[in-house]
């Protein structure tokens, strides 16, 4: 009963909420992203909901081990330390890749650069990009995966499931040009191993809001 139902909400979650993902045509309005969005508040809703759903009923039982509580906590603040580096090292390596290959690796023009925002928009935009991290960490490196690996013991196709889920992710930022597919990917793998090393997904989505947030920043002073 409990593998016919994670089947039914994977479907549903590939159904409605990945899926349409790989439909977007182009980047719209970036400037959206410093107003209030109600797109943001039911992306954080849905990604409450699954993952304490996650945590209570669907994830696997296993017998508790004794963890220290300051181990746990120092486990966490490595792998998101660990992670930021690897992530913004991704995006410079495909920065720096983009200036040798322009045409195949190119950025899509983001227009963010004169945009001159004030607190309430900034304000807004930490809201919209830590719902967007979240919300894509409960999606693609917890629902998901976990979702499909608890139908197979075959390492090969748990690493076929794996690569899926990473795909799935990448295939999303299509819109933002090659490039942005590329990093997705890559940091897509260290996000995921992030997840896996920490049992959750706080610790990546820390990871994720301060990269992205760096990034906005980065593009918004230069």
């Amino acid at each position: 009963m409990k593998k016919k139902y994670i089947l039914i909400q994977l479907c549903a979650v590939l159904i409605l909420l990945v899926l349409p993902t790989l439909t977007v045509s182009s980047s719209g309005q970036m400037s959206a992203i410093f107003s209030f969005s109600f797109f943001s508040l039911v992306q954080l809703f849905l990604a409450l909901i699954l993952d304490a759903e996650w945590r209570i009923f669907l994830k696997p039982r296993e017998v508790p081990a004794r963890k220290n509580f300051f181990s746990v906590i120092l486990n966490h603040l490595q792998w998101t330390s660990i992670t930021i580096g690897l992530l913004m090292f991704t995006y410079a390596a495909i920065t720096v890749l983009s200036l040798f290959l322009p045409q195949l690796l190119s950025h899509s023009d983001q227009n963010l650069q004169n945009i001159s925002p004030g607190i309430t928009n900034i304000l807004f935009l930490i809201i919209n990009v830590f719902c967007a991290s979240y919300y894509e960490e409960v999606i693609y490196r917890q629902t998901v995966p976990e979702s499909l690996l608890s139908f197979t013991e075959n390492k090969y196709i748990k690493i076929l499931f794996e690569l899926l889920t990473l795909m799935l992710f990448a295939l999303g930022h299509l819109y933002l040009g090659i490039a942005a597919v590329a990093n997705a990917f890559i940091c897509g793998i260290f996000l995921r191993l992030c997840r896996i090393k920490t049992g959750s997904v706080s610790s990546g989505t820390a990871a994720h809001f301060i990269y992205n947030m760096t990034l906005f920043i980065f593009i918004l002073l230069s």
